[in-house]
């Protein structure tokens, strides 16, 4: 019998990667990572410390590569895909930036492989920055969705869940309700199947947006948030409240952040605890229900919330990433580990 059930254990996760790569867009449980794509040789310099040191708080395996590399995409996607992940969130940047033109090498690259997806992250700063009126800008913000979909959209690889495209949005807190209510209106009207993600907490928004993603939230360390049944109760809230309208809620998951070499010193340092960060964001993540877990962030050097194989880490954080994602997907296959305990 212990053989027996320690075949079955072993055998489910060869079974789960096989099922899993044989669709671009899962049909439940997706993981997502956000992804950042605005590296070249030097940007990894200007540290804290003078205009030579490094600014990343570490160094990817790889080597400081330089984001538009084809190769150094098709490596960070094949080692996505080995640690369950099934797209990135692209940060983007504007039309023509440095990101959008990274950004649509990066797709052109993940349409190449047949499971593996990614769509964008709007980065509402370039509109924010901007010092214009509220109308001038809705109409900027409506006018890039379009740039967007006429510049990604056609692509095989351009991220769905539920059989609709989606596009996610950073910063959307700095603006009034009415305002993303005008933008969303206006660009349901050009694409009535686009799906709109918030980053923001407040259920409100959820009311114009079509569903909710948190991005790098480690709020029970740094604030000391108290949790309910596992979770944040208010990410419970945006959770229950999203599949009553059936809209979407994404939850984040970071390994710890540490942005001193960017000089963030404003911000504090959240140590990885070998791991043990990674897995409690992932555990409230998880509990609080969602339709997809990010992780926060496949590269985001700078502040040093990366899984990416790295000279410190190695791939440490890719195979837990890999071993937390088929955990989700596999409850029994979980109990079972724990009950045999292996794993």
């Amino acid at each position: 019998m212990f053989i027996l059930l320690s075949l079955i254990v072993l055998s489910v996760p060869l079974v789960f990667f096989s099922f899993e790569s044989s669709s671009r867009f899962p049909s439940s449980k997706a993981v997502f990572a956000y992804y950042y794509g605005w590296y070249t040789k030097n940007a990894w310099y200007g540290g804290i410390d003078g205009s030579k040191t490094l600014a990343a708080a570490d160094v990817p395996s790889i080597g400081l590569y330089d984001s538009q590399n084809t190769s150094v995409i098709d490596t960070q996607i094949n080692e996505a895909l080995s640690a369950g992940i099934n797209g990135f969130i692209a940060s983007w940047w504007g039309p023509e930036s440095f990101t959008d033109n990274t950004d649509k090498i990066l797709i052109n690259q993940a349409s190449k492989f047949s499971d593996f997806s990614v769509t964008l992250y709007f980065e509402t700063a370039i509109i924010h920055d901007m010092n214009s009126s509220l109308a001038s800008e809705e109409t900027q913000i409506v006018n890039d969705v379009s740039y967007i979909m006429q510049n990604y959209a056609s692509s095989d690889a351009f991220t769905q869940i539920g059989g609709r495209q989606v596009l996610f949005f950073y910063g959307v807190d700095n603006w009034p309700l009415q305002f993303w209510a005008n933008v969303t209106s206006a660009v349901h009207a050009n694409y009535p199947n686009l799906r709109l993600i918030s980053d923001s907490f407040s259920v409100d928004y959820l009311s114009v947006f079509d569903g909710a993603a948190s991005y790098v939230d480690l709020g029970y360390m740094t604030q000391s948030l108290s949790l309910k049944n596992g979770t944040y109760p208010f990410f419970l809230q945006i959770s229950q409240l999203a599949r009553s309208e059936a809209k979407l809620w994404l939850a984040d998951a970071s390994p710890g952040f540490n942005g001193t070499n960017d000089g963030k010193t404003e911000f504090p340092v959240v140590p990885r605890d070998d791991g043990g960060t990674f897995i409690k964001g992932w555990d409230i993540a998880q509990n609080s229900n969602p339709d997809g877990i990010i992780v926060g962030t496949w590269n985001e050097y700078f502040e040093g919330t990366s899984i990416e194989p790295t000279i410190s880490y190695g791939t440490s954080y890719l195979q837990l990433t890999g071993q937390l994602s088929m955990n989700w997907r596999w409850p029994l296959l979980d109990s079972l580990e724990s009950w045999l305990g292996i794993g």
